[in-house]
């Protein structure tokens, strides 16, 4: 019983890495219908950035602002980090969160890491999709578009999961 409220407790440990949807949000959206949505990211043409100063440097980027929003409500606000020595980097990550189930207009924006003109450019995509509930909807995203990908059963354990294990029984 012990490692069953210990793994629960670690369930309700707020992430402060990243923002987006507020802890309050994110539990209302656990305790209804939701489905998961995973952000896949593989950007391996990532170039060097004009770094603004006295002179014009080109290096790496920092980072990458990854911003999802579903229905305008923003529920990811998030950084990727470019790996590599030289150019072109690669960032290869990913975020997964729960989604209200419903029809959802998903608005991805990705900054930083793109380059037009010499100018640092957002990459913007908008996607139309049916959340479905207790499925996992993967977006893979290249750095420039997004594929959306047939959706698949939840096999991550929720926190249904761990009430049940917990109580015996679901909500």
């Amino acid at each position: 019983m012990k490692f069953k409220l210990f793994a629960l407790a670690v369930l309700f440990i707020p992430s402060t890495a990243c923002a987006g949807a507020s802890v309050d949000r994110r539990a209302y959206i656990l305790a209804h219908p939701h489905g998961w949505l995973e952000l896949t990211i593989f950007d391996s043409q990532v170039p060097d950035m004009l770094q603004r100063g006295d002179e014009k440097v080109w290096e790496k980027p920092e980072s990458c602002s990854v911003h999802v929003s579903i229905n305008s409500e923003p529920l990811l606000r998030d950084s990727a980090y470019p790996d590599g020595d030289t150019a072109p980097y690669v960032v290869d990550t990913g975020f997964r969160f729960p989604a209200p189930v419903g029809d959802s207009h998903v608005a991805l924006s990705y900054t930083g890491c793109r380059v037009e003109d010499e100018e640092k450019i957002a990459v913007e995509s908008n996607t139309r999709l049916h959340i479905q509930q207790e499925q996992v909807h993967e977006l893979r995203f290249d750095g420039s578009s997004v594929s959306v990908m047939p959706p698949v059963p939840n096999e991550v354990i929720s926190l249904e999961d761990v009430y049940e294990a917990v109580t015996g029984g679901r909500k």
